[in-house]
C-alpha cells in the first residue's frame, strides 16, 4: 500500500497494486515527486528575471539567435536552442528542452501541469514528473497546448508542424516531419509515425498507434490503431474508400425514402 512516506527510487522498486494501476502510478508520481527523486513541477519558478519584456528564470538556458517575444514565461531547466523564434504572451514550463530552429507562435503553452484522469470516485490529478521535448526545425502555431509527460517524456520530433490550436495531451510520441492541422485534439500516450497528416479539427483517441505515411482527413476520430500508409477519414476511423462507399450508399438509402 503506498503512502507518502513510501521511499521510492528509480530501478530498485517492485510494487504490489492492489488498486487500480492508474491510481498507483498516480500514487508513485506524488511520492517521487514530494520526496525530490523527481521535481514539483507545479511548483513555479521563484527567480524570474525581467529581459526585454518577458520574464526568464536565471535557471534558463537560451541559444545564441533566438528571440523572445513580449510577456513570455520560461521557467527553471528549460533549454531552448539556437536561432529559435518564441512569440508573445508563450509559457514554456521547467526541464522543458526545444531544438535549434524551432518557432512558438504566440499564446502557446508548452509543458502545461493540467494533467487529471477520471476513475470511479471523480478526478484525479496526475502530476507530471516528466519533461516535454520539443526537436530542431519544428514550428508550433498560436494557442496551441502541449502536455508535459507524466511517467516519460512527451515528444515532438524534428521537422514537425503543428497548427494553431492543436492540443496534445501527455506522454505523446509524434515522429519526425509530422504535420497536424489547427484544431486536432490528440489524447495522452499517443504515438503517430513519421511524415503522416493530421487534418483540421480530428480527434485522436488515448493509446492509439498511428502509423508511417498516413493522411487522416479533416473531422476525423481516431479510436484505434492505424497501419503504415493508410488515408483514413469519418468517425470511426475508416478507409477513406470505405468511408466514401458508405456515406454514397446512405445517400441512396435516404433518397429512396423521400
Amino acid at each position: 500500500i503506498l503512502t507518502e512516506g513510501t521511499p521510492l527510487s528509480f530501478g530498485k522498486n517492485f510494487l504490489y497494486a492492489d488498486d487500480n494501476i492508474n491510481m498507483a502510478l498516480v500514487k508513485v508520481a506524488k511520492i517521487l515527486a514530494a520526496q525530490g527523486t523527481c521535481i514539483n513541477h507545479l511548483k513555479r519558478s521563484d527567480d524570474l528575471v525581467m529581459s526585454g519584456g518577458a520574464m526568464i528564470s536565471s535557471g534558463a538556458t537560451i541559444g545564441n539567435n533566438t528571440t523572445i517575444g513580449a510577456f513570455t514565461v520560461i521557467h527553471t531547466g528549460a533549454v531552448i536552442g539556437s536561432s529559435c523564434h518564441i512569440g508573445n504572451n508563450v509559457t514554456i514550463g521547467s526541464d522543458t528542452i526545444i531544438g535549434d530552429n524551432t518557432t512558438i507562435g504566440d499564446g502557446s503553452r508548452i509543458s502545461t501541469d493540467s494533467v487529471f484522469h477520471y476513475y470511479d470516485d471523480g478526478y484525479v490529478h496526475f502530476p507530471g514528473i516528466s519533461r516535454t521535448i520539443i526537436g530542431a526545425n519544428v514550428f508550433i502555431g498560436s494557442n496551441a497546448v502541449i502536455q508535459r509527460g507524466t511517467i516519460q517524456d512527451t515528444i515532438i520530433s524534428d521537422g514537425c508542424v503543428v497548427g494553431d490550436l492543436v492540443d496534445i495531451g501527455h506522454d505523446c510520441e509524434i515522429s519526425e516531419n509530422c504535420r497536424i492541422v489547427s484544431q486536432c485534439g490528440i489524447s495522452g500516450n499517443v504515438r503517430i509515425g513519421s511524415n503522416s497528416v493530421i487534418f483540421g479539427q480530428s480527434g485522436i483517441q488515448n493509446f492509439v498507434r498511428i502509423g508511417e505515411n498516413v493522411v487522416v482527413k479533416g473531422r476525423t476520430i481516431i479510436p484505434k490503431d492505424i497501419p503504415d500508409g493508410m488515408t483514413v477519414s469519418g468517425q470511426f476511423g475508416r478507409s477513406n474508400i470505405e468511408e466514401l462507399r458508405l456515406q454514397s450508399e446512405i445517400r441512396k438509402l435516404f433518397n429512396e425514402r423521400k
